[in-house]
């Protein structure tokens, strides 16, 4: 589910056109190590929750 969900934000970000056409590694595409994304989307996502709730 979890990679579903950062896919999906990757798409939203960049395009379907840019993920299908990477030709590189994920941190030459996205700036950024892959577990790094990750853990910022994680991170966003639980910060967003609280926000939600208040």
């Amino acid at each position: 589910m979890a990679a579903g969900l950062v896919t999906g934000e990757l798409i939203a970000e960049y395009g379907i056109d840019t993920i299908i056409g990477s030709l590189g590694s994920f941190e030459e595409d996205f700036g950024m190590a892959s577990d790094e994304y990750i853990q910022n989307y994680l991170d966003n996502k639980l910060y967003m929750h609280y926000l939600e709730e208040g």
